[in-house]
């Protein structure tokens, strides 16, 4: 298993991004919400990504 982080330090960015996302949707409150998150000062946007890789066990054929 691993994990890593992509952080987005631009609010106004990543805020715009994620509510034209939400505009797509129809959720226009939702929208709204995350532009004014987006003008907030000293903030920052943490995405954390999980892998993790399985085998699955060979079945025997008793």
């Amino acid at each position: 298993m691993s994990a890593r982080y992509e952080v987005y330090s631009s609010l106004p960015l990543i805020g715009e991004y994620l509510a034209v996302q939400l505009d797509r949707t129809g959720d226009a409150a939702s929208a709204k919400t995350f532009r004014d998150w987006g003008e907030q000062l000293g903030g920052l946007f943490a995405q954390c990504w999980v892998s993790c890789v399985a085998c699955k066990p060979a079945v025997s054929n008793q």
